[in-house]
């Protein structure tokens, strides 16, 4: 198998890159930028570089890229039986290497990117590229043999804007694997935990809700006096300015701010904590994701506090997993912390008693199954 991605290392990569080597397939990742330097996630698979290290990565259409995957492919020897591709950006390089070979290509949509753009562009500017990227995954996703989603209402989505068949499409939740899985919390005592709340996450003026997060905790303490915010972000100085800028320079007073936990590491450290955050801004490029971090958060027996995005409303109503409140409603957040608190011991209960649901493995089970029966018998890579 060959699988194109924009970089890595990346979360759900990852956990494709594990799943498929699990499966007996021989995994080869060709990927635009490496960061060789970041063991968040450590990969022992075989891995190219194939793009040049800038913003013409991202331009869909490249027979520089194409020619640099065939030069490896050649060179290495390699039978490909099918290509997996990360986002619409790589595709049409991936479309290009399977109409070489004469094999499939599976396209996993994971952002909604001429809605993402929409949402982060000023008005005119965002309409155009949302526009362009609209017809690139629209071509995209008409020309894939199969199309993976993160949410199903993602997945109803592309197949209203494109006219795809739902026989095309299948739906993989960013849920967590089971090698992340690593420590049974089943019997852990809460009692002694604080009021800290935990985000992890990257940050984003116009993607992340954290202004109206930190805006909130002055208002909380006069109730709640062990509240506290702990950030584990790739982005330090970007938070930490904004806590500056919201509470000045005695911030740290009110939140705690830090580089990414190893994956290894992460559910030990996240049941240091009472509540977990996933503060989104209202957009139509949040408004069809769901991320990693819900699912970690109840693994790891966290009570959530989200922003009122459709499918995280859905999620944790469904599941009866924690509050959610307006996005960019101060009021709001501090009348959702003080529910979760009052309820916090049912929240992490119901954690406990759903969590078996969301794990990589079964959530990928009939994707595949799929894979496996048309194509496992035929891989010969390298």
């Amino acid at each position: 198998m060959l699988f194109l991605a924009n970089r890595f290392p990346q979360p759900r990569v990852f956990k494709w890159l594990k799943l498929f080597q699990a499966h007996g397939w021989k995994v080869v990742l060709f990927v635009c930028s490496l960061d060789s330097g970041n063991k968040t996630w450590e990969y022992d698979g075989e891995i190219y570089e194939f793009g040049s290290g800038n913003r013409m990565d991202m331009f869909p259409f490249s027979s520089k890229r194409y020619g640099k995957i065939r030069e490896i492919i050649r060179e290495k020897q390699m039978s490909p039986t099918l290509v997996f591709v990360r986002d619409i950006f790589q595709f049409f390089v991936a479309a290009k290497i399977a109409k070489t070979y004469e094999i499939p290509v599976v396209l996993d949509i994971a952002d909604n990117y001429p809605e993402v753009m929409r949402q982060i562009l000023p008005s005119w500017q965002g309409r155009l590229v949302s526009k362009v990227f609209d017809a690139i995954e629209k071509r995209a996703v008409r020309k894939a043999d199969r199309i993976v989603t993160v949410t199903k209402i993602s997945a109803d989505l592309i197949m209203r804007k494109h006219g795809v068949g739902q026989e095309k499409v299948l739906t993989v939740r960013n849920v967590p694997s089971f090698s992340t899985i690593r420590i049974n919390t089943h019997d852990a005592d809460i009692s002694d935990k604080s009021g800290d709340m935990v985000y992890i996450g990257t940050y984003s003026e116009k993607i992340r809700d954290l202004e109206t997060v930190i805006s909130a905790i002055p208002i909380i303490r006069k109730q709640f006096r062990d509240v506290h915010l702990h950030v584990f972000t790739f982005n330090v100085e970007k938070v930490k300015k904004l806590a500056s800028r919201i509470l000045g320079s005695e911030y740290h007073q009110y939140v705690d701010v830090s580089p990414p936990v190893k994956n290894a590491e992460l559910y030990r450290r996240l049941q240091l904590f009472k509540i977990g955050l996933i503060p989104h801004c209202r957009g139509p490029g949040t408004d069809y994701t769901e991320p990693n971090k819900l699912y970690d958060y109840i693994h790891s027996r966290l009570p959530v506090l989200a922003s009122d995005n459709p499918t995280l409303v859905e999620s944790v109503a469904r599941y009866k997993v924690g509050e959610t409140y307006r996005s960019g409603d101060v009021d709001s957040f501090v009348e959702a912390y003080a529910k979760l608190r009052k309820n916090h011991s049912k929240y992490v209960t119901r954690c406990k008693e759903v969590c078996d649901e969301f794990v990589w493995e079964k959530e990928s089970e009939p994707l595949m199954v799929l894979l496996n029966r048309n194509y496992i018998g035929k891989e010969t890579v390298g």
